[in-house]
C-alpha cells in the first residue's frame, strides 16, 4: 500500500477545505468567456486571489498584458 506523504495530505486537505471557492472562480472565469490572451478579467480575478493569499503577482509579463 502506499504511503501518502505529509505535503500530499496537507494539499489534499486545503483542496477539500477550498473546493467552494476554486468552483466560484472557475463558475466566474466560464462567465467571462473571454478569448485566449484577451483574457482581461480573469487574469485580474486570478492575480487578485492569489495576492490575498500571500503570493507575489507580477502582470504583464513578456509584454502580454494578461500575462
Amino acid at each position: 500500500m502506499m504511503q501518502i506523504t505529509k505535503e500530499k495530505e496537507y494539499a489534499i486537505e486545503y483542496i477539500e477545505k477550498n473546493k467552494d471557492r476554486f468552483i466560484e472562480i472557475s463558475d466566474k472565469i466560464w462567465e467571462y468567456a473571454e478569448l485566449g490572451l484577451i483574457e482581461y478579467k480573469s487574469s485580474k480575478l486570478l492575480a487578485e486571489e492569489l495576492e490575498k493569499h500571500g503570493f507575489k503577482v507580477r502582470i504583464g509579463v513578456a509584454g502580454m498584458p494578461t500575462a
